[in-house]
């Protein structure tokens, strides 16, 4: 019945292009800024909240990029930024006509049906792939629907998740429980044809992870799958034939999709591989800060209300559903004095004390990258979490966590059940004191009101992990915290239909018009981020936008000895300088930059741009006035590049 329900939500979402996209900032906007948090309240494609402008990433480069690699035909190597871009490294999934398509199924509906139903797809399947993974693996081990259902809700329906989608935290969280459920299968069934079947579906979610190409996540989430699968063989003792067949078909399936893949992108890989960042980046332990740790109960107020936290900006301190204090109170009880529970007949699998320290130590052990700084760098290089930066593992922790009270549900304590409780409503209790404290620090700004709802919250979570644990009050509160959970990643992002500005906007509309006047037409945008989302998403190929990884002879001839600003991953933009001789640099962030170029160089016009687009009057000698559009208060300025 779940994954008839989740199927049918996912299909009448689809078929609606409804989606969570902020595109919605750009609609007659003058400029986008982080400041910007009311629509436009005339906006026919708003159904409901309101878009986030601080989701720059989605709706200045992943939904226009998408959009825009559709509407051009799925070029192989379209110019993105200031580069001829292998589109099947750019690392916000773009769709792409290639063998890797096949792993990549959150592209499926840009191939398939079209931009504005491809968006909704894309949107909606990394829940759809989270929810039913995390309900299977769960209604394996346990038999239990309710339980499987709350789980699925609990792990896919998480503030990190609401607020991250490029991509989406969503993905890695069901591929890597696909794997597990994957393998588990393999190695329990009976049938050596069942098993190839069941490792090749293995092996396809680690190919899907993979071509996610962000490694932080990739790395976490596989450590959490890595461990459950190593304390699933302590606990089952499967045959070595068993073994033996499981990897070979889930390696095979890998190898047929990630080798030719690879070999296909080396020289693209080899260029990102070599860039300061994000090829050469290696992350030191520590770099978390604690109190995010239990902001996720803190969602629903925050995001309603608009209360901004103390440290970072609200996405950077999403988290996901950490009740650590029933986590470290239960655990110790279940390894030392648990056993497993009697089979009913109907239950698949066994898991006990070997899965569950599995998951306890890769627990501690994510715990320890985030919060405990100087752990010797041998540490990172072994289980390659020097990838990973301490604010990143949030996701993994919570999916191991999640999976750890799934795994104790099926040990039992020889205490009575009203210890039990006893037990989980201390953890509870505890726990709502330390969110009240955390998160009294991480927003000051919040009202006793909301420090109120945020306690409550953090309280109903610890116990709704700690009736996933011993069984106690399970209905109630499995139904309790769905429901909480649900509301929360709600309230994160707007209900929007179609592609609103991206198809609407006049300068949209013009750059469709350009796009579609021949083969390849290559544009550069003046101004900041939202001419660039409005010109890419209108399916023009933009050269003053973010550029992926550099191309060095380029770069070489127009900043030289600047190496450490063009060799980056780096988000441009532009202002035209006739004095530029061609082109000054300007850092204003980690991952961004204002470049003063003359357009009128010959080495930026050899570059094959025709069309400028300017929120401001340009005097340039190869510029010719094509047109002058309003949009809203604003005026957009497009030239054609003479010869």
């Amino acid at each position: 019945m779940f994954g008839v329900l989740a199927v049918t939500v996912f299909v009448v979402l689809v078929a609606f292009g409804l989606s969570g996209s902020s595109i919605g900032v750009l609609y007659a906007q003058e400029g986008v800024t982080l400041a910007t948090t009311n629509p436009k309240p005339d906006d026919p494609a708003l159904l409901l909240g309101a878009p986030r402008p601080i989701r720059t990433d989605e709706w200045s480069i992943a939904t226009p990029a998408a959009i825009g690699q559709t509407l051009q035909g799925f070029p192989d190597t379209p110019w993105i930024g200031l580069t001829r871009t292998d589109a099947q490294v750019f690392q916000y999934s773009l769709p792409t006509v290639d063998a890797s398509a096949l792993a990549k199924p959150q592209t499926w509906g840009y191939l398939l049906l079209g931009p504005e139903r491809g968006l909704s797809w894309s949107w909606w399947f990394p829940f759809l792939l989270a929810w039913s993974s995390l309900y299977l693996l769960t209604r394996m081990l346990t038999c239990r629907d309710l339980l499987a259902a709350a789980v699925a809700f609990i792990g896919a329906m998480t503030p990190f998740t609401a607020w991250w989608t490029s991509p989406s935290p969503n993905l890695f969280v069901g591929f890597a429980t696909l794997t597990i459920f994957a393998v588990a299968r393999a190695l329990i069934t009976q049938s050596w044809k069942a098993r190839l079947s069941w490792g090749a579906l293995g092996g396809w979610s680690v190919a899907g992870s993979v071509l996610l190409l962000y490694p932080p996540w990739t790395v976490s989430t596989g450590i959490v799958a890595a461990a459950f699968v190593v304390g699933l063989l302590v606990d089952i003792r499967p045959r070595l034939v068993s073994v033996v067949q499981t990897v070979l078909s889930a390696g095979a399936v890998a190898t047929a999709i990630l080798l030719p893949w690879f070999l296909d992108v080396r020289p693209a890989f080899e260029a990102i591989n070599e860039t300061i960042y994000p090829g050469q980046r290696r992350s030191p332990s520590g770099g978390a800060v604690w109190e995010t740790l239990l902001s996720a109960p803190a969602n629903l107020v925050t995001a309603t209300s608009g209360v901004s936290p103390a440290l970072l900006n609200q996405s950077e301190v999403a988290s996901s559903w950490l009740p650590l204090a029933l986590i470290a109170a239960l655990t110790p009880l279940f390894l030392l004095w648990g056993r497993k529970r009697l089979g009913t007949g109907a239950q698949t699998i066994s898991v006990g004390k070997g899965t569950a320290l599995a998951l306890t130590a890769v627990s501690v052990l994510l715990l320890a990258w985030m919060l405990v700084p100087g752990l010797p760098p041998a540490v990172g290089e072994l289980t390659l979490l020097n990838r990973v930066p301490g604010i990143r593992a949030t996701v993994a922790v919570g999916l191991a966590l999640l999976l750890l009270a799934v795994v104790l549900s099926r040990l039992e304590l020889p205490i009575d059940r009203k210890r039990q409780a006893l037990v989980v409503s201390t953890a509870s209790l505890a726990s709502a004191v330390a969110v009240a404290c955390s998160n009294r620090v991480l927003y000051p700004d919040m009202n006793d009101l909301g420090l109120l709802v945020t306690a409550a919250g953090g309280a109903l979570i610890t116990w709704a992990f700690g009736s996933i644990a011993t069984g106690i009050g399970e209905r109630t509160s499995l139904t309790m915290a769905s429901v909480y959970v649900v509301a929360s990643a709600a309230v994160v992002n707007p209900l929007y239909q179609g592609l609103g500005p991206l198809e609407n906007d006049p300068v949209s509309q013009a750059a469709r018009e350009f796009a579609t006047s021949q083969d390849e037409r290559i544009a550069v945008t003046l101004g900041g981020r939202e001419l660039q989302a409005l010109v890419r998403g209108g399916g023009l190929q933009v050269l003053s936008w973010t550029t992926e990884y550099p191309d060095p002879a380029f770069w070489t001839k127009v900043l030289p000895g600047q190496e450490e600003v063009w060799n980056n991953f780096r988000n441009y933009s532009w202002r035209y300088d006739p004095d530029a001789d061609p082109m000054t640099a300007t850092v204003t962030a980690p991952d961004a930059a204002d470049l003063s170029v003359d357009l009128c160089d010959p080495l930026i016009r050899d570059l094959g741009f025709s069309v400028v687009f300017s929120p401001e009057a340009v005097e340039a000698s190869c510029l010719t006035p094509d047109r002058v559009i309003r949009r809203g208060e604003q005026l957009v300025y497009i030239y054609l590049v003479e010869g």
